[in-house]
């Protein structure tokens, strides 16, 4: 595999952030997928022998999974000869994984939790379940 420039941005929660923001509409990203992913496993290695605060601690599997599934994705797309002479950077790996990947981040983020409940209050069958849930998550008493 043909390394690529990597990706420049500070390793902060706030990044992640946004790198996944950017791998979830990559037409509008200034790094690939592979940059992306490669940030993300400095990023993790960059706390990984370190006590780090507890925002970065509660995120750290995400940048792990990003790159990990980056790896799977490629080794189970392509044949050990592409993968030897393949340049990866145009390489896309679906933007739903991305999504799910914000998402996981989103219940530390108030007004995350605000967005997940009107997403909840779009289907009726589960509205009363999201409810039930960010009365929990925020020690609310329920009166249903």
């Amino acid at each position: 595999m043909k390394p690529c420039a990597p990706a420049e941005m500070p390793f902060t929660r706030e990044s992640v952030i946004q790198m996944l923001g950017w791998d979830a509409t990559p037409e509008v990203s200034p790094y690939s997928h592979m940059q992306i992913a490669e940030w993300c496993d400095r990023f993790w290695c960059q706390y990984l022998n370190v006590d780090a605060d507890l925002d970065i601690e509660r995120l750290l599997s995400v940048p792990r999974d990003v790159e990990t599934q980056w790896d799977l994705y490629l080794a189970n797309t392509y044949t050990l000869e592409e993968f030897r002479t393949k340049d990866f950077e145009v390489e896309q790996m679906p933007k739903e994984w991305f999504n799910d990947w914000l998402r996981q981040l989103a219940p530390q983020d108030p007004a995350a939790r605000s967005l997940q409940l009107l997403d909840s209050l779009r289907s009726p069958q589960s509205a009363s379940l999201g409810i039930q849930r960010l009365c929990a998550s925020n020690k609310l008493p329920i009166d249903m």
